[in-house]
């Protein structure tokens, strides 16, 4: 008997090239009772219903189209559209707070606005939809530059700049290639990047 949730997981983890998710997947499919997958149904339950409940007061949302819309937050100590503006993008399980030292820093502060894109599944982004891609986190992050564009927030034509930490670097190559025009070099730290 087959599981959609295990079959989810082993997409997953083929996807990622984990050999470590694939073993629980093995494990979980001879369990009979998948004990371990209704834990770990419960426990993603848990997480998410913690997630709704608090809140980030630093960060504002925007609502994109992307997915058919998506409530994708971001962080920032200013906006000013005289400036390049260096999008941050966070590393997973992480949110935009990962980069609350740099807010702070006013040497960079004054030459370009940070920006922190909170990725799909992170921090306080929502979306409509369970599934999701990288490529899907990318293009959300350009929509909302567009936005922030079209609302006179940043001007793009000073230069977007764009840093992602970990799996946020896989999401800033990603943004690179979607959008060279828009994007103008990227920094990736500690990436291990795979195009799939």
């Amino acid at each position: 008997m087959t599981s959609p949730l295990l079959d989810r997981h082993e997409t997953l983890a083929r996807s990622l090239r984990s050999p470590s998710i694939l073993c629980v997947v093995a494990a979980e499919r001879k369990s009979e009772t998948h004990k371990m997958c209704r834990c770990s149904s419960q426990t993603i339950a848990q997480v998410s219903k913690i997630q709704e409940k608090s809140t980030m007061p630093n960060t504002t949302t925007i609502l994109v189209n992307h997915l058919g819309g998506i409530e994708a937050s971001y962080q920032t100590p200013g906006l000013d559209p005289s400036k390049p503006t260096l999008v941050l993008v966070n590393s997973f399980t992480t949110s935009s707070e990962l980069y609350k030292t740099q807010y702070a820093n006013d040497d960079l502060t004054s030459k370009m606005n940070l920006l922190a894109i909170e990725l799909l599944g992170h921090g306080q982004t929502r979306c409509k939809l369970d599934n999701w891609t990288y490529w899907d986190t990318a293009y959300m992050n350009i929509q909302v530059l567009e936005s922030l564009q079209k609302q006179g927030k940043i001007d793009q034509s000073k230069g977007v700049f764009v840093l992602g930490t970990s799996q946020g670097g896989w999401i800033t190559v990603r943004m690179a290639l979607l959008a060279p025009e828009k994007v103008s070099p990227c920094c990736e730290l500690c990436p291990n990047i795979s195009l799939t």
